[in-house]
């Protein structure tokens, strides 16, 4: 309702938010270079947030080796309990799978974003989850100069590893 909006917008009383808030990234104490199994387990890391922020967005910087990234899957779990799939599996992030040595692919410093924590709290304990969805062959088709041809990718040959994660809170 727009003109519901443009009232509150121009009615005196309303009151307007405090100052956005950011915090710096925030690491686990522990649990660097954790390997990432196949199969739905997943790397787990944990990490303490101290800072008691009513919640905008979150970011999650991610540092991790992996043969394939398309099969991995990135969740964010907040104290609450609220889960995030930040990254999803079948991304077809695929680009550096036939130029990179030894095929193997990797984030660095690769920040992604989620509002799926709006207005929660930030304190506590939050869990960052990365798991290899996919012990097989990856194969879709693509479209190249109005064909269709299959592209197939064997699994990765030695385990991915989490080497750093960490979250950073913006909030009021």
């Amino acid at each position: 309702d727009a003109n519901a909006a443009v009232d509150l917008a121009t009615d005196q009383s309303y009151q307007m938010l405090p100052t956005l808030q950011e915090t710096d990234f925030i690491t686990p104490t522990s649990n660097n270079n954790i390997t990432i199994p196949e199969g739905g387990t997943g790397a787990q890391t944990s990490i303490v947030i101290n800072d008691d922020l009513t919640i905008e967005g979150v970011q999650i910087k991610l540092s991790a080796v992996h043969g394939r990234d398309s099969d991995l899957a990135v969740e964010l779990i907040s104290p609450s309990g609220t889960r995030s799939m930040v990254l999803s599996p079948r991304s077809l992030l695929i680009n550096d799978l036939d130029s990179s040595p030894n095929g193997i692919t990797d984030f660095d410093n690769t920040v992604l974003l989620t509002n799926a924590f709006y207005g929660e709290s930030s304190k506590g304990d939050w869990k960052i989850i990365v798991t290899d969805t996919n012990s097989d062959w990856f194969s879709f088709n693509a479209l190249r100069n109005r064909s269709w041809y299959k592209l197939s990718f064997r699994n990765n040959t030695s385990l991915g590893v989490l080497n750093q994660a960490s979250i950073r809170i913006y909030g009021h």
